[in-house]
């Protein structure tokens, strides 16, 4: 045998015994340039693209599911990196660990295999027909991000026929937030609901609990009666024997005495009962008890308030509210101060009106920029006065978001601002956030996606088509896509996680607005509607039941004072009932 060393294979050699290159590049070179990180902005999606192919293609697979009686072939890393619920499988040591097939009873078939198309794609369509199972299956595979998306489309789809089902099946899914949202649709719309097969299929401890709570609201106690001898009804038989329960849920004080006389006692149900007749008529003998929970009253249905603003005459302090069923405005107590120009938001059923102007003769300009504040209770129907904001102005935009109001921006006779401010009601103060990038004022301003955005406006000098965007999470300010025509004056709202913006002007060219937009936050762009039937400037816009009111406002020529309604899913407008004032530079808001 030869003693003749084997020559170094390439592949044996460590990395340090690897000839070195010659060096092209100066090692004198600038410390900046010496290196460089390269990060491919497709590694991710091209990775993912080639792990669904194989998929696809059943290569490499390593697990099995067993689902509803079919079997899924997967990637355990895919499973692992994507489904937190078999990834503390998966880690655990669990003996479902050491399997190469593992069945899942409690996820349906079809709703896993959305699951595993979702996991390999982060793409999922939610569907009217897939929605409870894929919701199911996602709570139990503790994918709460699916989940929530999940939420959000059912949130979008309650309708008085279905919500009492959503909020049950929110309740059993523990989906706290879908449940608390339904919840208010149900309290905001039960003169609709109690109309529908769920509320008349309900068990009676459901119907009792329903038509006893404090805060449904309805514009008599004479709905509450008729949803519960309708309830009644619908089974006579098996409810007769909760017919006494279901009067204990009434509130018989707060009928008219007529209605009692005419259609209470004279019900069917009721009349040839002298038993329950005594019942009646005892309680209306309590009725100035102050012990008496029947004596209270119901909260009032939500509707449309607006505020403030300027006629063609003076600056009023003047407020009136919009009656929905008999499509007519009705007046309210005025506020204390006189304003026009002024900010109004709607926190947990309390109106707060914030800054704006009025006249005034002790000033150069006639103009008195106001710096107070001031909120309404409908429950109360009285306005009081709350801690001044620190900066007076005008033409301020105000939205209530988490707990805060918040003020942004305005401008007074010098100068327009980009200050940013909240009020916190339960400290009763105010306190500074960061400034906007630009000065705005009469911009308009919206919550959308949990973020505050503030549209168009103008500073003195420009008008703007720039939009900003306040994140509260990390308190800061950013851009979004600008609107397709720059103005001031805009009114802007959000309807089921769309932002709209309606009318405004150009000073510089006196021209007055009648157009529409709406933003696409996924695709960060706006994009023309149809037009109002009037041009508008310094709308009072807000939002009542899924349609947008755009009220008042100047056209160039007059202030006006009628109402028109958009309505996002057919994108029409209509007319409804007119203000009883003449307003532009009002504020409107919902309570």
């Amino acid at each position: 045998m030869s003693s003749r060393k084997r020559p170094r294979d390439s592949t044996d050699a460590p990395c340090t015994r690897t000839r070195k290159m010659k060096r092209v590049v100066s090692s004198s070179a600038e410390k900046s340039r010496d290196k460089r990180l390269f990060r491919s902005n497709d590694h991710a999606t091209d990775a993912l693209a080639y792990v669904r192919r194989l998929r696809e293609q059943e290569e490499l697979c390593d697990v099995k599911m067993v689902v509803g009686g079919r079997d899924f072939n997967a990637h355990k890393v895919v499973l692992v990196s994507t489904v937190p619920y078999l990834r503390a499988m998966f880690a655990s040591g669990m003996k479902e660990s050491r399997q190469s097939a593992i069945e899942l009873k409690e996820v349906d078939a079809c709703a896993f295999q959305l699951i595993l198309d979702y996991a390999y794609t982060g793409e999922v369509e939610v569907t009217t027909e897939n929605v409870q199972e894929l919701l199911s299956a996602a709570n139990f595979l503790q994918m709460g991000s699916l989940r929530d998306a999940c939420c959000d489309f059912l949130e979008v789809q309650l309708e008085p026929s279905n919500c009492l089902g959503i909020r049950a099946f929110a309740d059993v899914h523990g989906c706290g937030e879908l449940a608390r949202r339904t919840d208010k649709f149900v309290c905001q719309r039960l003169a609709e609901i109690v109309k529908t097969d769920e509320f008349l299929s309900l068990e009676w401890k459901e119907a009792r609990q329903l038509l006893s709570r404090d805060d449904i609201q309805v514009r008599s106690e004479e709905i509450v009666f008729e949803a519960a001898c309708h309830w009644l009804q619908r089974d006579l038989p098996s409810r007769q024997q909760y017919i006494e329960d279901v009067l204990h849920t009434i509130r018989l004080p707060l009928l008219k005495r007529s209605y009692i006389k005419d259609t209470v006692l004279q019900t069917d149900l009721i009349k040839d009962s002298e038993h329950l007749r005594y019942l009646i008529k005892g309680v209306l003998i309590a009725i100035n008890s102050p012990e008496n929970p029947l004596t209270k009253h119901r909260a009032a249905p939500e509707t449309i308030f607006i505020v403030g603003g300027r006629n063609s005459r003076r600056c009023l302090n003047t407020t009136e509210k919009y009656d929905t069923q008999n499509d007519q405005w009705t007046a309210m107590p005025p506020m204390k101060q006189i304003r026009t120009a002024v900010g109004l938001a709607s926190l947990d059923g309390v109106l707060y009106a914030i800054g704006g102007e009025c006249e005034t003769p002790n000033s150069q300009d006639g103009t008195l920029y106001l710096d107070s504040c001031e909120r309404f209770s409908p429950l109360e129907n009285k306005w009081e006065t709350i801690p001044s904001m620190p900066h007076q102005r005008s033409f301020v935009g105000v939205v209530a978001h988490d707990g805060y109001v918040y003020a942004i921006g305005g401008e007074d006779k010098m100068t327009s601002f980009n200050y940013v401010e909240r009020y916190d009601p339960d400290k009763c103060e105010w306190e500074s956030l960061p400034d906007m990038r630009l000065n705005r004022s009469g911009a308009g301003v919206a919550v959308l996606d949990s973020k505050i955005y503030v549209v168009g406006g103008h500073d003195q000098q420009l008008h703007h088509s720039s939009v900003e965007v306040y994140n509260p999470a990390d308190n800061t300010w950013s851009f979004a896509a600008d609107m397709t025509l720059a103005r001031s004056g805009v009114g802007v709202c959000v309807i089921d996680n769309i932002l709209y913006a309606f009318g405004g002007r150009n000073r510089i060219q006196a021209i007055y607005y009648d157009v529409v937009e709406r933003f696409d936050l996924a695709a960060n762009r706006w994009e023309r509607l149809p037009v109002m039937t009037t041009a508008r400037a310094w709308p009072a816009v807000s939002v009542l039941r899924g349609k947008a009111y755009v009220c008042g406002g100047y056209d160039g020529r007059l202030r006006l004072n009628t109402v028109e309604v958009f309505d996002p899913c057919t994108s029409d407008w209509k007319q409804v009932g007119s203000m009883m004032e003449y307003r532009a530079g009002a504020s409107a808001a919902v309570a």
